[in-house]
């Protein structure tokens, strides 16, 4: 909720700024005239930096900027109609506008003492990563090449025979060197998208693969084809481990800013739930 409620800050925090300084705005360049009112170019600006992501992405290109040209154009329409009709001396509006003033003065507070008031320094930066080093950790990873023969957990007892018959003697080819495993893979493999590739795999973790393979895999010799036939829920694969690289962490300027927005995400958190507890004592919720 605390992080919605900065988000939500931040961005409202520049909408309502663009109708704040409306008085200055009357000495910048007026791109449109709508009957008594204008819309100026520091009004369009501050709207179009008020926007995030993708719709500022958009609404910065010369369509986008166009089209949001047209939005304040209706809007000024739209508000002069309001006050022919009396609108801004309903009480509706009137309600709508305390609500508004409201939200923007305690947005306003939030934003002074969380959002700008929450700072965090090298070392506490250095500290969190050491705290939260395992966060950080790149586990051992093997690179390999397979060939699988396909043999389902439903196959026959014949269709398991005839799969395991055909793995050996493909692992027999292997074992021979007459050709290279690269070929083997392409040529006998049911993994068709790593036997495009020669059995390729790549690395990965022990997490990636079914327990039988990675098992295999992890406890095989660097450039050696696993002399058995290990296999798994799809069947028998025939095994080369091409490379290994042990356990690491990231180093710390690698993770820095990642560590840096988390760090500032808890330390506001924190501090707004401090701070609304004490103002509840202050204020005698009930």
């Amino acid at each position: 909720m605390i992080k919605k409620r900065i988000l939500t800050v931040l961005i409202a925090g520049a909408i309502i700024g663009s109708t704040m300084f409306a008085a200055a705005e009357a000495k910048t360049k007026i791109l449109k005239t709508v009957g008594k009112e204008v819309v100026t170019e520091q009004e369009f600006n501050e709207l179009l930096n008020a926007l995030t992501g993708q719709y500022k992405e958009f609404y910065s290109t010369e369509e986008g900027k166009k089209l949001l040209l047209d939005k304040l154009v209706e809007q000024k329409i739209f508000v002069q109609e309001a006050k022919i009709k009396k609108l801004d001396k309903s009480e509706k509006f009137k309600n709508s506008m305390k609500l508004a003033m409201e939200n923007e003065l305690a947005d306003m507070y939030i934003k002074q003492e969380v959002i700008e008031g929450v700072k965090v320094n090298e070392s506490d930066l250095k500290a969190e990563y050491e705290a939260n080093k395992e966060n950080y950790k790149i586990e051992e990873q093997v690179s390999a090449s397979h060939i699988l023969i396909m043999v389902g957990e439903d196959s026959s007892e014949e269709q398991k025979a005839a799969g395991k018959l055909k793995a050996e003697e493909v692992l027999k080819e292997v074992v021979d060197g007459k050709s290279s495993f690269e070929e083997l893979a392409k040529k006998y493999s049911d993994d068709k998208g790593s036997g495009e590739n020669g059995g390729e795999l790549g690395y990965f973790s022990k997490e990636d693969m079914v327990a039988e393979f990675a098992e295999a895999a992890f406890a095989g010799e660097v450039g050696k084809v696993i002399p058995n036939l290990v296999q798994s829920q799809y069947g028998y694969h025939i095994i080369k481990v091409s490379d290994k690289k042990p356990a690491e962490y990231k180093v710390y300027e690698e993770v820095k800013i990642e560590i840096e927005e988390s760090l500032i995400e808890k330390k506001r958190a924190e501090k707004y739930e401090n701070m609304m507890a004490e103002l509840k004592k202050k204020y005698k919720v009930q």
